[in-house]
């Protein structure tokens, strides 16, 4: 009998260790496709898309990067159809393990070079146009929920080309994104042609953004990897590689 019994304990542990193994087989990270330079969704690659693709593949495993918008991102994760994602808010529950920073985002406001306020808190958008990313109040200062009944109006865009694009047309008199993605789309935008003069208020400080996971293990390992891939040349590489174009 204790011999069965041996072999039943070594037959479940063998299952679990299975199912460990499983659970890597298919990573998908949910993130969004509008996120350029960080994510461009036609070819799967951006700064922070091969960061984290080069911290896997360190690590011997696959991925899948799932694009859907920020609220589409909290639900699949929440729900489990997904391995983790990127561009989650930061909450406080112990179900949610968050990596260590991938990148920092800088948040700014843009405004048309005929304005003449000076932008240097949020209400200072009083009785502006305003246009923010999707899902900006959970990712942006407090006073942004405070100051948005005093805008003339407020809307968000799940799309930034959309976001940016509408404030070229002036529907709107002010833009809250990330720097980066803003100079990504302007220069996508005009190709090579002469940009507008607009203006760039850094009212916001800076961020950091984080890959965040549903099995601790995974994370601590992935913490590990990405320890290592940074202090390697090719780190550095991928910043430059988007950002000195």
């Amino acid at each position: 009998m204790k011999i069965k019994f041996g072999y039943i304990f070594i037959y479940i542990c063998l299952l679990l260790a299975g199912a460990s193994q499983q659970s890597y087989a298919e990573i998908r990270i949910a993130t969004n496709g509008t996120l350029s330079p960080y994510f461009i969704e036609e070819t799967d690659t951006g700064i922070v898309a091969d960061i984290i693709q080069s911290v896997f593949e360190s690590m011997g495993e696959k991925i899948e990067f799932v694009y859907m918008d920020n609220n589409h991102i909290q639900r699949s994760l929440i729900q489990r159809h997904v391995t983790g994602a990127f561009n989650f808010p930061y909450k406080k529950t112990s179900r949610l393990y968050y990596s260590t920073p991938i990148v920092q985002y800088h948040n700014i406001v843009v405004t048309h070079a005929e304005s003449k306020a000076d932008f240097k808190t949020l209400e200072c958008l009083a009785n502006q146009r305003v246009g923010a990313f999707q899902n900006a109040r959970n990712f942006m200062p407090k006073n942004l929920q405070t100051a948005i009944p005093t805008f003339a109006s407020y809307v968000e865009f799940a799309n930034q080309r959309e976001q940016v694009k509408a404030f070229l047309d002036n529907r709107l008199d002010a833009i809250i994104l990330e720097e980066n993605i803003f100079k990504y789309h302007l220069n996508q935008i005009f190709k090579g042609k002469e940009k507008p003069k607009l203006k760039e208020h850094h009212i916001f400080e800076k961020t950091d953004r984080h890959t965040v996971f549903l099995s601790k293990e995974l994370r601590d390992k992935f913490n590990r990897h990405l320890s290592a891939f940074r202090k390697t040349p090719e780190h550095q590489k991928i910043f430059d590689k988007y950002l000195n174009q």
